[in-house]
């Protein structure tokens, strides 16, 4: 199965990689463009995949980089969490959306309210 040609790529990332990136980083229109030129750049010299899902990752980097460029948290801190079954029986792993919703608090300087109950398991792509 072949992939992708580069003209296909540009158009699947203006039609719907763009936007749902705009979309799910919470910015508006015109708050952050990302123009022709550049996008052909990004797509010749660093997403030479047959697909589209590293292009994707470019743009969605693009777009959170620039909701909050000051917040260099996650390039400055080195985090290793290690959750270790323990001793205590439990029904599953359902402290992950808490755990990170801790550390997103501390990267993004923001308290989490202290009345609001958490549970759920995270996978490794962010779903819960």
């Amino acid at each position: 199965v072949s992939g992708y040609i580069s003209e296909e790529k540009e158009a699947i990332a203006q039609n719907f990689l763009i936007p749902q990136a705009r979309s799910s980083s919470g910015l508006e229109d015109g708050q952050v463009l990302i123009e022709t030129d550049a996008l052909q750049s990004l797509i010749k010299w660093y997403c030479r995949e047959s697909g589209v899902r590293n292009l994707q990752k470019h743009i969605e980097k693009s777009f959170l980089s620039s909701k909050d460029p000051t917040n260099d948290f996650l390039d400055k801190a080195k985090i290793h969490l290690h959750v270790p079954e323990g001793a205590t029986p439990k029904d599953g792993p359902s402290a992950g959306v808490t755990i990170v919703s801790a550390l997103l608090s501390l990267a993004m300087d923001r308290p989490i309210r202290q009345n609001v109950p958490m549970t759920g398991e995270l996978s490794l792509t962010g779903k819960v």
